[in-house]
């Protein structure tokens, strides 16, 4: 009975270990809020490398110069409704 427990508590040891080091990692999101209101607010944003990062605008201003965002590096273009929150 003992062999039995020992057996037992070793291969739940090294599933959990497995699972731990190789197990499918969530990934980390980060959320950037820019609001459009005669200009870009914040006018500069860092994001760290590696971490995907989604920006959210939120146009207030109904200027025809402010209705898209273009990123040609990145390949997005992008629509920017009136009051509504776009992400990018």
């Amino acid at each position: 009975m003992d062999k039995l427990i020992v057996s037992f508590l070793g291969i739940t040891g090294i599933v959990g270990i497995y699972w731990f080091f190789f197990g499918k990692k969530e990934e980390a999101m980060e959320v950037t809020s820019i609001i459009i209101d005669g200009g870009y607010k914040p006018n500069a944003i860092k994001i760290k490398n590696g971490i995907a990062t989604t920006l959210t605008f939120l146009r207030k201003d109904s200027n025809p110069c402010l209705e898209e965002i273009i990123f040609p590096e990145f390949k997005i273009k992008k629509f920017l409704p009136v009051m509504a929150s776009t992400a990018a």
